[in-house]
């Protein structure tokens, strides 16, 4: 892809989206404290974010702490909740990210497939690949596959992992790109005490170079990710949090809205006619089933300077699926279109 960008020719990779650049320093309404602040984040800043990042959680009756973005959220949650050289149940399709964590945590990975037709979780897929598991890691919506899951599906696998001992560590770094709320119907009450839940700013609110992720759970794992955080990673920027502090309180943290680019690239999928996607909801990727992915992927590369990463990437049973991003702008992703028409 270098090679070709330092030839002067545009290239494109599918599967990963282009942020719109912004520029906070107009956000900037009062100080940045350049002192150290509260190991698990700014009280100011929980006040603000949590609300909007858990609404359909009774966070109220939780604990939260902030972070250096999701990933150290994720991580901080495997290495205090394992043990190690224990197993921890990635749902897949998967975040490779995920099984990196695991490994930085002393953990040994194990993916739990899911349907290839609807990504639906089986729960004898849940016997067969989790059974000796502990941890289990969710992506709600799933990223790759934009899969969000029904209340009823959550509870039954909270209601799982809490027979068996388990803690599920729920990855909600999508939430603000859901369609349908539907999905994320509140809950009157928190009675789960083996369950974690990180969020993001960057995939909700175009924040990805200011770092701050979120984690809600009952007092006893924010008390031990808490404490690792402190001993080994640090919590993240004070000014940073001011910073976003002042945003909000300003009136400038919107979500990212990417239902218009949603649709068109699901208008397109349709068109192609041996394309096939299931119609997710979330994040902002698809994950269409291409027939004959590698050969096309050498094609797509050669003739039409377009990379993608195929779906192996995200576990075995997905090596026919493609992450296609939508989040670019609008002329960008029909220029796209148009190269995969003429190369497909």
């Amino acid at each position: 892809m270098e090679r070709m960008r330092a030839e002067g020719r545009v290239v494109f990779s599918l599967s990963t989206p282009q942020f719109p650049a912004r520029d906070l320093a107009p956000m900037v309404s009062g100080p940045l404290n350049a002192k150290l602040g509260d190991p698990r984040g700014q009280p100011e800043l929980r006040h603000e974010l949590v609300p909007r990042l858990y609404r359909h959680w009774p966070h109220a009756a939780a604990e939260s702490m902030v972070t250096a973005g999701a990933k150290a959220a994720l991580f901080l949650a495997l290495k205090s909740l394992g043990r190690p050289g224990e197993q921890v149940a990635i749902v897949a399709p998967a975040w490779p990210s995920y099984q990196a964590l695991a490994d930085a945590a002393g953990l040994q990975s194990r993916l739990v497939p899911t349907s290839t037709d609807d990504f639906a979780l089986w729960p004898d897929s849940l016997q067969r690949h989790a059974t000796t598991s502990r941890l289990v890691v969710l992506s709600h919506p799933n990223n790759p596959s934009g899969r969000a899951y029904s209340r009823d599906e959550i509870d039954a696998l909270i209601a799982w992992c809490g027979k068996g001992g388990r803690w599920l560590i729920l990855d909600e770094s999508f939430s603000e790109t859901v369609e349908d709320a539907a999905y994320f119907e509140p809950r009157a009450n928190w009675p789960y005490e083996r369950l974690v839940v990180v969020n993001s700013m960057s995939k909700n609110y175009n924040l990805q170079g200011i770092r701050l992720g979120l984690a809600v759970a009952q007092q006893a794992p924010i008390d031990a990710m808490s404490r690792l955080q402190l001993g080994i990673l640090s919590p993240p920027s004070r000014p940073v949090q001011d910073l976003v502090v002042q945003m909000a309180r300003g009136g400038h943290l919107q979500p990212i809205d990417v239902r218009a680019a949603r649709a068109a690239t699901r208008s397109f999928i349709a068109k192609m006619a041996d394309w096939s996607c299931v119609p997710t909801s979330g994040t902002f990727y698809l994950f269409p089933k291409v027939p004959q992915l590698a050969q096309r992927l050498v094609r797509w590369e050669t003739e039409a300077s377009l990379f993608g990463l195929p779906g192996h990437h995200f576990g075995d049973a997905y090596a026919e699926h493609l992450r296609l991003c939508f989040y670019r702008p609008a002329a960008e992703l029909e220029e796209i279109f148009s190269r995969l028409c003429r190369s497909s």
